[in-house]
């Protein structure tokens, strides 16, 4: 019996990821020209050690954007240490922009999903994603793939920025103080003026979570929730916010935390 009911919840998770009307769930609030976004994509997020250990092919987002008005107003690159049916949280400035928001993401087999979404109207509508948009912005998978290959800090962030080194400061970081390994609530805030914003965790297996461009458009009150993988539940870790400024100086933050790896209350 029991093998029957984990073998339904696997069909119906993988119908909510491949359904095109549901794989993306959106939610806004606007006031004073600032637009609060919650949204949610229904991704298995299979990671490749995961895969391995489950003889299934990797799935998981490397890249998703959202714009306004042909605006980019959130853009994040990362690997598969995002819960899995991720959530992001944020903000952004929407004075003289638009209703309709494009949803947009890739896969790390580069297949594409996009989703316009009306804010006043609370619906989704076709609409064909301008691609020049992505033009002015850096391509973290393509411009530093061996970033995406490092174990440790050090070497992600030389990878990264050419440079292990930043000044401590720039960011407030908050996670709950005890978060169970499979759901690791983040929270980055800054007021400081960012080109780019990387989030890196102490590890064995691959140290660099997620990377952030910014726009004029940008906010910088992100929420994030990450995961451990199986080979790397340890109680203590380690969450380092790293970002850079137009003229190239680095500012860093971290936060340490000891995390629930068994019997974990619902969090």
């Amino acid at each position: 019996m029991r093998k029957t009911v984990l073998i339904l919840l696997f069909v119906v998770s993988v119908f909510a990821e491949n359904s095109s009307k549901k794989y993306i769930n959106i939610t806004t609030k606007s006031m004073d020209n600032i637009v609060d976004v919650d949204l949610k994509v229904r991704h298995l997020m299979i990671g490749e050690e995961e895969a391995k250990r489950k003889k299934r092919l990797p799935s998981y987002m490397t890249h998703l954007n959202v714009s306004v008005a042909n605006n980019i107003v959130y853009d994040i690159w990362t690997n598969s240490d995002l819960k899995n049916i991720p959530k992001f949280k944020f903000k952004f400035s929407n004075e003289n922009l638009d209703n309709e928001i494009t949803i947009f993401y890739i896969n790390n087999d580069n297949k594409i999903k996009y989703k316009t979404f009306l804010m006043k109207e609370k619906s989704f509508k076709s609409k064909t994603i301008d691609k020049k948009i992505f033009n002015s912005l850096e391509k973290w998978r393509d411009s530093k793939p061996q970033a995406w290959k490092a174990k440790n800090l050090k070497n992600a962030l030389t990878e990264l920025y050419s440079s292990s080194s930043f000044e401590q400061g720039g960011f407030k970081l908050n996670i709950p103080k005890f978060p169970p390994y499979y759901a690791i609530k983040l929270n980055i805030k800054s007021k400081m003026k960012f080109k780019s914003i990387a989030v890196l965790k102490n590890t064995k297996q691959l140290a660099l979570v997620a990377v952030f461009n910014l726009t004029q458009f940008s906010i910088i009150d992100y929420d994030l929730i990450l995961r451990s993988s199986s080979s790397e539940r340890s109680s203590n870790l380690v969450i380092t916010v790293v970002g850079q400024t137009e003229d190239g100086k680095l500012y860093g933050t971290n936060i340490v935390r000891n995390v629930c790896t068994t019997d974990c209350d619902e969090y």
